[in-house]
């Protein structure tokens, strides 16, 4: 069962960018201090770790 690289990589971009819209919508206080004092920034430094 050998899988392709691109739909890999595709799915993994869809896990990325399916991260930070979860918490925008659903924020609790304390991420939305960190994201607040972080800023643009700090949100594409987290949706790396």
């Amino acid at each position: 069962m050998s899988r392709h690289p691109i739909s890999d990589a595709h799915e993994w971009i869809d896990e990325i960018l399916t991260v930070p819209i979860y918490y925008l919508a659903k924020p609790q206080p304390r991420e939305r201090a960190w994201q607040n004092r972080r800023g643009k920034k700090g949100l594409f430094n987290f949706t790396l770790v």
